[in-house]
């Protein structure tokens, strides 16, 4: 396993786990099931951020240019997790490597979206 996949594990080892932790210790399977609720999570954190924005853009008249941008950056960040995964093709870290770089950039649109919109 390469430094940047074990860098990956460990960062979403880091993270919040289920209630049974226990069974991220194991395989990459294991991992990748325990990566899966983080990624949910910071899924879900941006959809609030993205409505509080939505609602501040429409307020200052520029709702079509946040959509649009929007729009663009969800394929953007899937194709940019797919390029970073791409070298393990293959491999059983590819699915981790993915998950996590999902995960990182979703959390970075959202603290992006509340730097731009505060709650």
């Amino acid at each position: 396993m390469g430094q940047a996949a074990w860098l990956v594990a460990a960062m979403l080892l880091s993270l919040p786990q289920p209630a049974s932790a226990e069974d991220c210790d194991g395989t990459t399977a294991q991992m990748i099931a325990c990566g899966s609720p983080n990624l949910d999570r910071a899924d879900a954190e941006l959809n609030g951020a993205y409505k509080v924005a939505m609602q501040n853009a429409r307020a200052m008249g520029f709702a079509d240019k946040l959509r649009n941008a929007q729009r663009l950056w969800i394929p953007f960040r899937d194709a940019a997790c797919a390029a970073e995964a791409a070298p393990h093709d293959g491999g059983s870290i590819q699915p981790l490597i993915r998950i996590g770089c999902l995960t990182g950039m979703t959390e970075q649109r959202t603290q992006d979206l509340r730097r731009l919109f505060p709650y």
